[in-house]
């Protein structure tokens, strides 16, 4: 921690207010660099605000970490956190006073294994662990998506006795931050995602009626008992454009980064902060990719088959590999009718080259057994499929949504929770029911799609909420730190160092402020006073 020590001698400076009373912050221990700038900015405004102190808590289990750790683990926790080793050094020196990590007690377990017991003498499917109530909690969604994430699986069977086992320990996780919030003054839950068991404490501090909040470089939302996902403001798009007063500028504004974004421009220009190559660009693969003939041909975008399936809410299949079979079993019934088509993400390298792998087997598993659904080299632009003669795209809540809705090409989302509800321009099925019906049943017509809608929806999702809250100009920043995927290393510390001072913290909390007065369950550009177009 060498290196780190000019910073924690500025945040020594810059936050050194002092707590006055037992309530407390609590704020996700982890090991994201730019989360922890985001964390101290956000849990002092609190501080300064009510008073409190700042508790830092591990948040791993079960994802990563086993849920219970020996004798010597325990130890060594005691002693990181005592001598202030590892990211601590960086935590104490914004203001955190204690760590905890969770603790098991026999109670808890046994509490577990009663409930689990309970639970599977009935027969059960897949879909109810993703709708799981405990104490009229929901957690199934949590608990489902744990379990692939960390067996590195794209679906699973429930009755082996490996998930029931994780089914009780995720039960005993609960149980510790039920009791936590219940003999603890908690007045604000931070942390940096709302899903996986990640979400618990979220989830928890939200059913009592404590504000939660999901914070990152580019937002800063609150989790609430009206929206319990990280980006479930979608829900409220077309509620919220009617604030903007110059909608057309609004409009043309979308329409510019939208024609980039189709043109095959990617990175931060229009709004791909994390992603540098595009599925839009004009290079084309000479052999034909599509067969000649009379049938309806229908496009399968697939999902990260491991990321948080339900970051969004419920879907109309428990994960993206059960949704993907069912379509191979349409495709065999209706060969005579549809050609089906497979695309994954083109290869995006660094960090996601170990997820795009998983992706790429468990797709080569399904049409090996759903041979009639042909697939597409992963660095096809989509342009040349649409050249090709594609009819209908599938997506669960997938960009292309957007994209080819813009292209005049309908898409039909496999779920309520996606972020083109608000709008006409996707087939939108009610339920699975409605969703079987409309595949059952498709046709060569043309489907009416209203751009303006289009636009309306992109620039809600990408420039009504300040993704420029942080930095006035994220781009700048990237450069300076030499891109997206600095962001969580020694280099946003080094930025830190140098960049961020009491001036930038009053104008931080400026926004804090405005925000937490508002309705809002995410910082638009109002709360940042950025509403230029207005």
């Amino acid at each position: 921690m060498i290196n780190n020590l000019s910073l924690i001698k500025k945040n020594k400076q810059l936050f050194n207010y002092k707590e006055s009373n037992k309530k407390i912050i609590l704020v996700e221990y982890n090991n994201f660099h730019g989360s922890h700038l985001c964390q101290a900015l956000l849990a002092n405004f609190f501080k300064k605000k009510n008073s409190s102190k700042i508790v830092a808590y591990f948040n791993y289990c079960l994802i990563v970490s086993p849920l219970k750790v020996n004798f010597i683990q325990k130890i060594k926790w005691k002693i990181s956190s005592l001598l202030s080793l590892s990211f601590k050094g960086i935590y104490k020196s914004f203001g955190v006073e204690e760590f905890i990590r969770p603790a098991i007690t026999k109670e808890m377990t046994i509490k577990a294994i009663n409930i689990r017991d309970n639970f599977f003498k009935q027969e059960v499917f897949n879909q109810d662990i993703v709708n799981f109530q405990i104490n009229k909690i929901w957690i199934g969604d949590l608990m489902y998506d744990t379990y692939l994430k960390s067996r590195l699986v794209p679906t699973f069977d429930i009755q082996k006795n490996d998930f029931k086992n994780f089914f009780k320990e995720f039960l005993e996780l609960f149980f510790y931050w039920e009791k936590f919030f219940k003999i603890n003054k908690v007045t604000q839950t931070i942390g940096v995602h709302s899903c996986y068991s990640f979400g618990l404490p979220l989830r928890i501090s939200v059913h009592n009626n404590i504000p939660g909040y999901v914070i990152n470089t580019r937002a800063v939302m609150k989790i609430d008992k009206k929206i319990q996902t990280m980006y479930g403001n979608f829900k409220f798009f077309k509620k919220n454009f009617l604030r903007i007063k110059n909608k057309k500028q609004a409009l043309t504004i979308s329409k510019k980064n939208l024609d980039l974004r189709i043109s095959g421009i990617s990175g931060v220009d229009v709004g791909l902060f994390n992603r540098e190559k595009s599925s839009f660009s004009r290079k084309k693969i000479k052999r034909n990719l599509m067969q000649k003939n009379s049938k309806i041909k229908i496009l399968i975008c697939t999902h990260d088959f491991l990321d948080s399936i339900h970051v969004n809410g419920k879907n109309f299949f428990p994960d993206f590999y059960l949704w993907i079979d069912f379509l191979g079993k349409i495709s065999n019934e209706k060969s005579n009718d549809y050609d089906f088509y497979i695309k994954n993400h083109p290869n995006l390298g660094n960090k996601y080259e170990k997820y795009q792998k998983y992706t790429e087997k468990f797709v080569n598993q399904l049409i090996r057994k759903y041979p009639k659904i042909k697939k597409i080299p992963n660095d096809t632009s989509h342009h040349q499929i649409i050249s090709g003669g594609i009819n209908y795209v599938l997506t669960v809540y997938g960009s292309v949504g957007i994209e080819y809705a813009y292209l005049g090409i309908p898409v039909i989302n496999a779920s309520r929770h996606n972020p083109h509800i608000n709008y006409n321009f996707n087939l939108n099925p009610k339920n699975q029911r409605e969703y079987i019906k409309i595949l059952s049943n498709l046709k060569k017509k043309k489907f009416e799609i209203n751009k303006k809608e289009v636009l309306e929806c992109y620039f809600m999702k990408h420039f009504f909420w300040d993704e420029n809250w942080l930095f006035d100009n994220y781009k700048v920043f990237m450069n300076k730190i030499g891109g997206y995927h600095n962001i969580h290393t020694i280099r946003l510390y080094e930025y830190w160092a140098k960049n961020i001072d009491e001036k930038f913290v009053k104008k931080i909390n400026y926004r804090f402020n405005n925000f937490v007065n508002s309705y809002e369950n995410r910082l638009s550009i109002f709360s940042s006073k950025k509403n230029n177009w207005n």
